[in-house]
C-alpha cells in the first residue's frame, strides 16, 4: 500500500511539474506600454581575433545576453578628387568593405568594457575611415504579444547608436499593433541631382552628406 500511495503520488507531482512548464512556455509577453524595446552602444574597437568588441556602454550588457552587432556606415566613396572627368561618379559607392553586415551573438563575458562572445565574428575587412558600428541587447520571448505601436530612438550620430528595433520570440508574435522605425535609422545623405555637383551651391556639400566638407575648397 505504501509503495502504491508513493507511486501514485510521483504520478501526480510529474504532472503537475509538466502542466507548470507547459504554462511557462505558453504564458504570453504582452508589451502594452511605449518601452525601449533595445539597449544600445557604440562599438569603440572590434577585437583583432574577432572574440569580441570594447564598447562605450558595457552597463547595459550581461553574461548570456543576445546581442546584434551591427556595423552602420564604413563605405568608400568616390570623391572630387577622382574620376575629375567623370562627374557623375561622385558620391557614389566606390566599395562597401564592410557597411551593413550584421551578426546575432551570445556574450559569454564581460571584462570592464570589453564583451567576448560565445562564437567569433566573421571575418571582416580591415577597418577603414568613417566606420561605425554598434552594439544592441536583444530581448527573448516565449511567445510575445504586442498590443500598443512599437518603435525605436532615433539614430543618434553624437553616441553612434539607435536606429533599429530588434527582438526575439521562440514561438510566435502576435500583433494587435503597428512596429514602425519609419525614418528612424542612418539617413545616409540628402538625394540630390548629382548632375549639379559642380554648383558650389548644391546640397551635396551639406554636412549631412556623404562628402566631406573639406571638399568644397577644391571648387
Amino acid at each position: 500500500m505504501r509503495k502504491k500511495f508513493y507511486r501514485d503520488s510521483f504520478s501526480v507531482l510529474t504532472v503537475l511539474l509538466l502542466c507548470l512548464a507547459i504554462n511557462q512556455v505558453t504564458q504570453a509577453n504582452i508589451l502594452s506600454e511605449i518601452q525601449p524595446v533595445n539597449s544600445y552602444s557604440k562599438v569603440i574597437e572590434v577585437l583583432p581575433d574577432g572574440t569580441g568588441l570594447r564598447i562605450s556602454n558595457p552597463i547595459y550588457f550581461s553574461k548570456k545576453d543576445t546581442v546584434l552587432f551591427h556595423i552602420v556606415k564604413g563605405a568608400e566613396i568616390f570623391n572630387p578628387t577622382e574620376e575629375s572627368n567623370k562627374k557623375n561618379f561622385w558620391g557614389i559607392i566606390k566599395d562597401v568593405r564592410n557597411a551593413g553586415i550584421y551578426s546575432v551573438h551570445i556574450i559569454r563575458e564581460i571584462n570592464s568594457d570589453t564583451i567576448f562572445f560565445t562564437t567569433p565574428l566573421r571575418e571582416l575587412e580591415a577597418e577603414g575611415p568613417g566606420q561605425v558600428a554598434q552594439l544592441i541587447k536583444i530581448k527573448t520571448f516565449n511567445i510575445l504579444e504586442i498590443d500598443t505601436d512599437l518603435s525605436c530612438p532615433d539614430w543618434d550620430p553624437a553616441t553612434s547608436a539607435g536606429g533599429i528595433l530588434v527582438l526575439f520570440a521562440r514561438q510566435k508574435i502576435i500583433l494587435k499593433a503597428d512596429i514602425d522605425v519609419s525614418g528612424r535609422g542612418f539617413s545616409g545623405g540628402n538625394p540630390v541631382d548629382i548632375s549639379t555637383i559642380m554648383d558650389t551651391s548644391s546640397a551635396c556639400f551639406s554636412k549631412d552628406f556623404l562628402f566631406d566638407p573639406v571638399y568644397e575648397n577644391l571648387l
